[in-house]
C-alpha cells in the first residue's frame, strides 16, 4: 500500500511511460504498471532480456518487503545503478519513489540490476 504522496508520484511516472516501453519495477506497485509489455519485477542481481524500448525502471523502497528475496537497500542500489551507471534519464524522484527512462544502446539485449551487498553468513561485525 502507498500513501497519497507515492501514489501521486508513481501516476505521474505512469503518464510519462509510454505505451510500448518495457518496465521493470519494485513488485508491490508494478500492478499499475502491468499494461505495458512487457514488465517484470524487480529482483537484485536478476539479469533482464530488454525487450522493448525505452526500458523504464521504477523503484518505490517502502514496498519491497512484499518479497522474501529483496529488500529497501537492494531498490536504492538498483535505483543509483540505473542513474549513475546506465544514465537514465530520471522522469520521479520524490516521496521515496524513483523511475528512470533508459535507451538501451543498439545491440544491448540484457541488463544485469544489482541489489545491496549482503554481509557474508556467519561474519561477525
Amino acid at each position: 500500500m502507498v500513501g497519497p504522496a507515492q501514489a501521486h508520484q508513481l501516476r505521474t511516472a505512469l503518464s510519462l511511460t509510454p505505451p510500448q516501453a518495457q518496465v521493470i519495477a519494485t513488485i508491490g506497485i508494478m500492478g499499475r504498471f502491468s499494461g505495458r509489455q512487457p514488465a517484470y519485477f524487480y529482483q537484485p542481481f536478476h539479469t533482464f532480456t530488454v525487450a522493448a524500448r525505452p526500458v523504464v525502471f521504477v523503484f518505490d523502497p517502502a514496498n519491497e518487503n512484499t518479497v522474501p528475496f529483496a529488500d529497501p537497500a537492494d531498490d536504492e542500489a538498483a535505483s543509483a545503478y540505473v542513474s549513475n551507471v546506465l544514465h537514465a534519464r530520471t522522469l520521479v524522484d520524490a516521496a521515496g519513489v524513483t523511475a528512470f527512462s533508459w535507451r538501451p544502446p543498439p545491440g544491448v539485449d540484457t541488463v544485469t540490476l544489482p541489489g545491496a551487498p549482503k554481509a557474508a553468513a556467519g561474519a561477525s561485525s
